[in-house]
């Protein structure tokens, strides 16, 4: 992916910062497709009622696919030719007068900063946001159906970071619904920050049919430290109680030192309500 000056675009992660990835590029997406078939066929064994398996989240935060801040990219040569494919299908006819009255689909250029005077001058910044929507969504129906290798297609879900109070748009979970089976967020907060929990979960309820939480709150004060139980509780009652209606737990260890593992099939769910873990059981560490 390229920004609005040309630039490649990096994911700063740790341990190393990559490349983010064009949702135009199709070398990109048919090698995604073949990761998500190959992963769902070995998986594919251990789905519901053979095994713990209930389905997939899949989960690209619009920093890592698709970047979805207005001007923030991708204006690679491939996203730059998709657009303009995109512009043919929604103008069959011809572009409307805000490009230009001379303005061809093969002259139009990817707005690079938001210049409109008018209401009329909208229209370009307009289309190229339902573009870059359009390439989120069209991935997720790809990346789905690679998903779908068995007899009875599996349970997809989405996953994005809320979002609520930070720079640059997030996709509506609503259309995400449309081609997928749920939709839900990430919450990132401090600990105790309930009015921050409250805007962001109901900003969900407001924008979907199943509003779901996807990740638990890791609530540490600094960077990802994990809550204690009944910290945990709080969290995902309080969303419960602002409207969400259901979530999934990202994952408990048997012991500290012990690596992450899938649930089996003798694992059974509880919701403990208590600081205090069970006989013989660490606290839960999130995965």
């Amino acid at each position: 992916a390229r920004g609005a000056k040309g630039e490649p675009l990096w994911v700063l992660r740790t341990p190393r910062p990559f490349a983010t990835p064009s949702l135009a590029s199709e070398t990109f997406l048919a090698a995604a497709e073949g990761w998500l078939r190959a992963a769902s066929e070995a998986l594919e064994p251990q789905r519901h009622p053979h095994g713990p398996v209930l389905g997939y989240v899949l989960q690209p935060p619009p920093d890592l696919l698709g970047r979805s801040g207005a001007y923030d990219g991708d204006y690679s040569a491939a996203a730059t030719d998709a657009h303009r494919g995109w512009l043919e299908r929604r103008y069959p006819r011809g572009l409307p007068l805000a490009y230009g009255p001379m303005a061809t689909v093969e002259s139009v250029t990817p707005p690079r900063r938001f210049d409109a005077q008018n209401e009329t001058e909208l229209r370009p910044h307009l289309d190229w946001l339902a573009f870059k929507e359009s390439l989120v969504l069209e991935a997720m129906v790809r990346f789905r159906r690679a998903l779908d290798v068995g007899g009875d297609p599996p349970l997809v879900l989405h996953r994005q970071l809320a979002g609520a109070d930070s720079a640059g748009a997030r996709l509506a979970p609503g259309a995400l619904e449309a081609e997928v089976d749920g939709a839900g967020v990430a919450i990132a907060e401090l600990r105790g920050d309930f009015g921050h929990r409250r805007r962001q979960i109901e900003r969900l309820v407001g924008g979907c049919r199943l509003p779901l939480l996807l990740c638990q709150p890791w609530g540490g004060r600094f960077g990802w430290a994990p809550p204690d139980l009944e910290e945990q509780q709080a969290q995902l009652l309080t969303a419960l109680m602002y409207g969400a209606r259901g979530f999934i737990l990202d994952g408990v260890v048997a012991a500290p030192s012990a690596s992450p593992r899938p649930s089996t099939a003798a694992d059974t769910p509880a919701v403990v309500p208590s600081s205090t873990p069970p006989s013989g059981c660490s606290r839960p560490r999130q995965i």
